[in-house]
């Protein structure tokens, strides 16, 4: 990833997207204090527009990933919307699948379902079907664990 950089200069978004991903790297590697310093450098560079929204679910993820969820939910929140910033539909529902993981481990489990709700219409849409389990694990667990077994199986097995 730094080799990105050196080719395409520090301000390309290729590099900046690059180093956004190296965070994710950095924290799953278990090099936190790093990856956070990356992203506190990185937030300077970003430009508004899609780059913003990469770097923004990029760095709530590595928030909820350590616990910091009310950081990793405004970052998220961020992250979702592609209609004024140019954004990606495809980053717009991966930001919406850790959003909505990280309003279930926050306890606000209807804010999850809404946000569940809303990235399961757009997977259809979009047909993204890669992201499909990771929009749905939210929802599935609270209907789980609410006893929603008919409201659960009923939704899912409509879609396949």
């Amino acid at each position: 990833m730094d080799r990105a950089v050196e080719l395409v200069g520090p301000s390309d978004p290729a590099a900046v997207e690059s180093e956004a991903i190296k965070g994710l790297g950095l924290g799953a590697t278990g090099r936190t204090v790093d990856a956070l310093a990356a992203y506190d450098e990185l937030s300077d560079r970003v430009r508004p527009g899609a780059q913003a929204q990469r770097f923004q679910m990029g760095r709530g993820w590595l928030e909820l990933a350590l616990d910091h969820p009310e950081s990793a939910r405004r970052d998220l929140e961020s992250a979702v919307s592609t209609e004024f910033s140019s954004g990606s539909a495809r980053i717009s529902l991966w930001a919406q699948a850790w959003l909505a993981r990280t309003q279930f481990a926050l306890g606000a489990w209807d804010e999850a379902l809404s946000t569940v709700e809303g990235a399961a219409a757009e997977v259809d849409r979009f047909e993204i079907e890669i992201i499909r389990p990771l929009v749905h694990w939210s929802g599935a667990q609270i209907h789980a664990l609410r006893g929603n077994w008919s409201n659960f199986s009923a939704r899912e097995t409509q879609r396949h």
